[in-house]
């Protein structure tokens, strides 16, 4: 299990992939919804991956959006 995640946020997708990064899921929420359950389930997912994981939030119009990345 991974015991640290790193935070990714700002970050460009496509730089992330040429430094070995990989999106593998993401979780999004409403916001003005309870936000809480869906970071819970990214942590969640980050942690059950063996390799270093990361995290990117970030706002799409009414969404929050929390990426899990894996590094190769």
């Amino acid at each position: 299990m991974s015991d640290e995640l790193e935070k990714l946020d700002g970050e460009d997708s496509a730089i992330l992939n040429k430094r070995g990064w990989f999106l593998v899921t993401y979780f999004q929420t409403r916001n003005g919804d309870t936000g809480s359950n869906a970071y819970n389930l990214a942590l969640e997912k980050a942690k059950s991956i063996e390799r270093q994981t990361g995290i990117r939030t970030h706002q799409k119009g009414n969404h929050t959006i929390f990426e899990i990345w894996e590094k190769w």
